[in-house]
């Protein structure tokens, strides 16, 4: 998702929940949107990290497949995925989870692109420099 909104001209980044627990949350501020992707919304580090979120007073946007986990009720927007379970025999490989989550990126990367009203050259502007 990250690298897709940069060729919109979406200043974006990639920030794991654990990194964010030892002091990268501090990139973030109050004009910011957080994207928070888990499946069932509920791990530790997710979990630790809507505190810090919230008191940077991001914007917070849940993609999960629970809408009952603690993720889930403490979002501004969420997406849910669909709670299927994975590809393989034991449930524990994400597969399904992670195609969708995906599959949603791409229709936030549609919608912005609508919204900001990218055209074809400035998407290739995104891409090649004009001195090139």
């Amino acid at each position: 998702m990250v690298i897709s909104f940069h060729s919109i001209g979406l200043a974006s980044q990639f920030l794991h929940a654990s990194e964010a627990l030892h002091g990268d949350i501090g990139m973030l501020n109050q004009k910011d949107i957080v994207i928070c992707l888990s499946k069932n919304g509920s791990s530790t580090e997710i979990h630790a990290l809507i505190p810090p979120v919230r008191k940077k007073e991001a914007y917070f946007i849940a993609i999960t497949a629970e809408k009952q986990s603690e993720l889930a009720k403490k979002y501004d927007s969420i997406l849910l995925i669909s709670e299927k379970n994975e590809a393989d025999k034991q449930n524990l490989i994400p597969t399904i989870s992670t195609t969708s989550q995906l599959a949603l990126g791409d229709a936030l990367l549609i919608a912005l692109t609508e919204l900001k009203k990218n055209s074809r050259e400035d998407f290739s502007h995104a891409i090649i420099p004009e001195e090139l």
